[in-house]
C-alpha cells in the first residue's frame, strides 16, 4: 500500500484510543450500575482494554507517556494534567493530519488515472463502498483471472455478494488465510506498463492471532476487470 498503509491503520487505533482515554473513567453511574447487573467489572475490563492496545501505544507513543495515560486515565492513581491532556490532542490532530493527507493524495492519484483504468473498473469504484466487506474466497483460474467474492452484508456500500474478477493477471500478492478477512481500505495506481496495480488492506479474521490487530494486503496487477453483484433479496416487512 501507499497510502493506506499498515502503520496508519494501527496509528488510527492508536488516535482512536488517545481520543476516548480522558473519558473513560467519567462513564455515568448508571452505565456502571450496568456491568454489576451483568456481572462484570468495569475498571478491569477498561484495563484489559489497555494491555490489549498497549503493544500499539508503545510502538507509537514514547514509553513514559503510555505510562501516564495509564496512571491518569486508565488507574487513575495520579492527578490528570493538562500536559497530558495537551500531548494527546497535539498526538491525534497529527495523525488526522497525515490521514487527510493519505486520502486527497490517493483521490487525486485516482482522478489523474481514471480514464487510463477499465471503465467496469471505475463504475464499480465510483458506486461501491467495499469497506467492512467480508472475503469469502480468492480463486485463480486457468485463463489467467483471479476473482474475489465479497460478502456484503457489513460493509458500508456493498449491498450483495460481489464478484471482483481481474482479467489478464501479470501478478499477484495474496496472503495465505485472505478468506473471513475484513476489507478496510483499497488504491489503485498504474505500473510503468500502463496496467492496472490493484491493492487492498485487510483485516486478519482468523482470531488466531494474539495481536491487538493483524493486517494483511492484497496486490493485484491486471490489464482487464469486471464487476457483477447479486443483490440480497428484499426481505418482506
Amino acid at each position: 500500500m501507499r497510502y493506506f498503509t499498515k502503520e496508519m491503520y494501527e496509528k488510527m487505533q492508536v488516535c482512536g484510543y488517545l481520543r476516548v482515554a480522558p473519558h473513560i473513567n467519567e462513564q455515568n453511574e448508571e452505565l456502571k450500575e450496568w456491568y454489576i447487573t451483568q456481572g462484570r467489572d468495569f475498571r478491569s475490563e477498561v484495563q484489559q482494554q489497555f494491555l490489549q492496545l498497549k503493544p500499539l501505544l508503545l510502538k507509537y507513543v514514547p514509553d513514559f507517556r503510555v505510562s501516564t495515560i495509564f496512571a491518569q486515565f486508565v488507574a487513575e492513581t495520579e492527578e490528570r494534567t493538562e500536559e497530558m491532556s495537551v500531548f494527546i490532542n497535539r498526538w491525534a490532530k497529527d495523525y488526522e493530519k497525515a490521514w487527510e493527507e493519505a486520502c486527497r493524495s490517493s483521490w487525486e492519484e485516482y482522478q489523474e488515472i481514471r480514464s487510463t483504468l477499465p471503465q467496469s473498473f471505475t463504475a464499480m469504484r465510483e458506486k461501491h463502498d467495499l469497506h467492512d466487506a467480508k472475503i469469502i474466497s480468492v480463486n485463480w483460474r486457468e485463463d489467467s483471472s483471479i476473482v474475489v467474492k465479497l460478502d456484503g452484508k457489513s460493509s458500508l456500500g456493498l449491498c450483495g455478494t460481489g464478484y471482483l474478477t481481474f482479467e489478464d493477471v501479470h501478478s499477484y500478492e495474496i496472503p495465505k488465510g485472505v478468506d473471513r478477512d475484513w476489507w478496510l481500505y483499497d488504491e489503485v495506481h498504474l505500473t510503468p506498463e500502463g496496467h492496472m496495480d490493484f491493492r487492498a488492506l485487510l483485516h486478519d479474521n482468523s482470531g488466531t492471532s494474539e495481536e491487538f490487530v493483524t493486517l494483511h494486503e492484497l496486490r493485484i496487477v491486471a490489464q482487464g476487470f469486471r464487476f457483477e453483484l447479486e443483490k440480497f433479496p428484499e426481505t418482506e416487512m
